[in-house]
């Protein structure tokens, strides 16, 4: 590896990566919503120059300070894959030209999902319509969003500000769910379960957005993709990564992956982070 100046000292350039992460569970404690524990790794991969791309299932009102508190300027992919965010300053403004671009104040938002509106309104009138139970954010204010969640009132509401997917609690029984997973699939829609709850949303996932990177804006460039998660809906960007790292969840088991580059890590949320960074860049 050569040398290079950074911030007026030189260091080692790393190996071309990108890191993209899951939040909770994963880069956020699943209980509090720590990320400090692994602000060491976070600082040491921006003083390499290597980009940390959040990749979630929570929405764009909640990245944005979430993403300020982490000092981080790349872009970020919300709601499982359904949406993603790009600086106008990140790239040389060449993907303006794509016709599934949208500009959204100071950022380029390439939709990948479906409008949550029409998600809202399947999936509901599919409830009335076979008495299922099964309860979501559309029943739900902030009061009660805060309780299912640990939220505090702001992130709650951020939370609430959804635009293309709709979380629900399921409460009806594994023959019901089957039925309901097959509606959902005639509809071209698909369920993605996370921490906390089932994610219905468009026909994407969090490996899709992925694929645009290396399609668009590196694809004449080697970058080797690192990705973090902790559940079942990282599975797809797991798999699409070149280096696996599952983070180990305090209320579930490690994601099964066919991967043949994972590292599991021994800690969890912060902690196994900082614990994977560790070990990817030693």
């Amino acid at each position: 590896m050569s040398a290079t100046s950074i911030g007026g000292q030189v260091t080692t350039c790393p190996p071309p990566y990108i890191v993209f992460t899951d939040l909770d569970g994963t880069l956020l404690d699943h209980h509090t919503y720590a990320w400090q524990p692994a602000l060491p790794a976070i600082r040491r991969l921006q003083a390499l120059n290597i980009p940390i791309i959040i990749n979630t299932s929570k929405t764009a009102a909640e990245v944005l300070p979430i993403r300020h508190s982490l000092g981080l300027s790349s872009p970020f992919i919300v709601e499982n894959g359904s949406a993603l965010y790009i600086p106008k300053g990140f790239c040389d403004g060449s993907i303006e030209n794509l016709a599934a671009i949208n500009i959204r104040g100071d950022y380029y938002c390439l939709l990948f999902g479906a409008n949550r509106d029409n998600i809202v309104q399947c999936i509901y009138n599919e409830r009335a319509a076979r008495d299922l139970k099964f309860s979501g954010y559309r029943d739900w204010d902030t009061e009660t969003l805060m309780s299912h969640t640990g939220l505090d009132r702001i992130s709650a509401e951020q939370s609430l500000a959804r635009l293309y997917s709709e979380p629900i609690i399921w409460q009806d029984s594994e023959a019901a769910h089957r039925h309901f997973s097959d509606f959902i699939t005639r509809k071209g829609l698909r369920i993605l379960s996370g921490g906390r709850f089932e994610h219905i949303q468009g026909d994407t996932d969090k490996a899709k957005p992925m694929r645009f990177f290396r399609e668009h804006i590196y694809r004449d460039e080697k970058i080797e993709f690192i990705c973090l998660g902790d559940t079942e809906n990282d599975i797809a960007m797991l798999e699409h990564a070149d280096i696996a790292l599952c983070i180990k969840s305090p209320v579930g088991p490690y994601p099964e992956l066919s991967h043949k580059h994972v590292y599991y890590s021994q800690k969890c949320g912060p902690e196994g982070w900082q614990e994977a960074i560790d070990y990817i860049l030693a």
